[in-house]
Formats: structure tokens, C-alpha cells, sequence
């Protein structure tokens, strides 16, 4: 199993830095991975810590971000093809069921 990696020591940090680290953090809630893209490439040279925490936050934002295309896309891709399929069948006259439904409207 793989661990988690720890930092090894503290890295020195101003206000300035952790209000940094902090928006390049909470911009993927708003900006996916270009959040803390930007954020990596301005505050890289600047400091070791808005590095540091500017590099972890556009891993895991790029992580989520690949992670998102391969669930979303293979459900986009189901519910595309299961549409097709309903809407030939529709158009055939016959009664078709999805096989996967959760039937809220009765």
C-alpha cells in the first residue's frame, strides 16, 4: 500500500505565503487545475512554502481532474448510448426499459 508522504520539516512561511497557499488550495473549487496552475507558476520562485503547496494542490486538482473525465466521460458515454438505444426503440414503437434507472416520476 502506498503511503502518503509527509512533509519532512516545517517550511518557513510569511502571512504572505500561506494566504497564498491557501487561494491556490480553494481556487480548484473554482478554476479546476488552471486554478492552481496559476498560482504555481506565480508563487514557484517566490517562496518554498507557496511552492510546495501550489505544486500539491495542482497534483491533486490534475488528479481529480483526470479522475472526473474517466468516471463522467464513461457515464456520458452509457447514458449517450442507453439514449440511442431508447430512442430506436421508441421510434420502433416498442416499450423500452433503461437497464440501469432509478425511477423517481411514477
Amino acid at each position: 500500500m502506498t503511503e502518503i508522504p509527509q512533509p519532512s520539516a516545517a517550511i518557513p512561511s510569511t502571512p504572505e505565503d500561506r494566504t497564498q497557499a491557501m487561494l491556490a488550495h480553494l481556487s480548484m473549487i473554482i478554476l479546476g487545475f488552471i486554478g492552481p496552475l496559476i498560482f504555481w507558476a506565480i508563487g514557484k520562485d517566490k517562496s518554498a512554502y507557496q511552492k510546495d503547496q501550489a505544486t500539491e494542490a495542482l497534483n491533486f486538482s490534475i488528479t481529480g481532474a483526470i479522475a472526473s473525465l474517466v468516471t463522467c466521460g464513461l457515464a456520458g458515454i452509457a447514458v449517450l448510448v442507453f439514449a440511442i438505444i431508447g430512442g430506436m426503440a421508441a421510434n420502433r414503437g416498442e416499450v423500452y426499459r433503461y437497464p440501469i434507472n432509478w425511477r423517481l416520476v411514477k
